[in-house]
């Protein structure tokens, strides 16, 4: 079982421009004793890798918002906010 359940949401702002925001981005692992598991995709026909996750901000909502509800999204609710 895992010993040690964590969701990091690492979020990137663009550079120069304080007031807007920038793309936000997702690192969600699990620690098992000395071992590390990060999230890939699955894609159709059993591909797996790395890949975006689709989608953007809902309205009103900041980019930690948006990252933590794609994590969840995209971890089909594993992971919630």
């Amino acid at each position: 079982m895992k010993r040690f359940l964590s969701c990091f949401v690492v979020v990137l702002l663009l550079a120069g421009h304080v007031a807007a925001q920038g793309p936000a981005g997702l690192v969600v692992y699990f620690e098992s004793g000395d071992e590390v598991y990060l999230l890939l995709a699955e894609h159709a026909g059993s591909k797996r890798g790395w890949a975006g996750f689709g989608g953007g901000p809902r309205e009103g909502e900041t980019i930690s918002q948006t990252a933590a509800h794609k994590g969840m999204e995209e971890s089909r609710g594993y992971f919630s906010q």
